[in-house]
C-alpha cells in the first residue's frame, strides 16, 4: 500500500541509490515455490541519469505487492531506485512512472540538479517550558562533510549547507528539543 501524498520530488530523489530515464528491453517474471507471482526483473537501457546507475544497461526488480510498479517492454520511464537485498527496486509508491506523464516531475530533477546550497533551520528549547535556549551548538553532517551553527538569543538556528543527505543534531539533546526544522533548497 501507497502512503499518499506522493513525496516531493526532492525529498524521493535524495533518499533513492538511483534515478534516470531508461526504456524497457525485457521482462522476467519470478515465481515463488509455489509457482505463484513473486516479482519481475526489468533489463532497461538508460538513456539518462541524474543519480547512481552509471552503466548503459540495468535490472531493477518490482515485488508482486500493492506497491508493485509494472512496466511495459519498449516504453520509456522515470524511475526512482533504492538497493535492497544487493538489488535496485522499484516501485509504484512515489514519483517513478512512465516518461510520457512525469515531464513535470523531469523538471523538478533538473532544478534539483541546478541547486547549489539548502538552508536547515530550527528551534531548539528546554523542556517541559519549550522556550528556545541560546548558545546552543547544532551540528549537521552530510555527504561526508560536517557544518555547525550556534542558536540565537532566542533559540533559533539556521545553516546554508550543500543539497543532499544531511542528519542534524544538538550537543545536549538529553534536555532539550528539536521543535522544527525545515529544509530548503535555493538556485544560483
Amino acid at each position: 500500500m501507497c502512503f499518499k501524498p506522493d513525496p516531493k520530488v526532492c525529498a524521493e530523489f535524495f533518499k533513492s541509490d538511483a534515478v534516470f530515464v531508461a526504456t524497457v528491453v525485457s521482462e522476467r517474471t519470478v515465481l515463488d515455490k509455489g509457482g505463484f507471482i513473486d516479482g519481475w526483473w526489468y533489463r532497461l537501457n538508460i538513456h539518462k541519469t541524474f543519480r547512481g546507475a552509471r552503466q548503459k544497461t540495468v535490472d531493477v526488480y518490482t515485488g508482486n505487492d500493492s506497491g508493485r510498479l509494472r512496466l511495459e517492454v519498449g516504453h520509456e520511464y522515470l524511475l526512482f531506485a533504492k538497493k535492497y537485498r544487493g538489488r535496485l527496486q522499484i516501485t509504484g509508491c512515489g514519483n517513478s512512472g512512465l516518461m510520457s506523464k512525469k515531464k513535470e516531475k523531469l523538471q523538478n530533477i533538473e532544478q534539483i540538479k541546478k541547486t547549489t546550497s539548502g538552508s536547515i533551520e530550527g528551534h531548539v528549547a528546554s523542556h517541559p517550558s519549550w522556550i528556545g535556549v541560546a548558545g546552543i551548538q547544532v551540528i549537521t553532517k552530510g555527504e561526508g562533510n560536517i557544518y555547525t551553527t550556534v542558536t540565537d538569543q532566542d533559540g533559533w538556528f539556521r545553516m546554508i549547507v550543500p543539497p543532499g543527505n544531511t542528519v542534524s543534531r544538538s550537543n545536549l539533546l538529553w534536555f532539550l528539543h528539536l521543535t522544527s526544522a525545515t529544509t530548503t533548497q535555493t538556485s544560483s
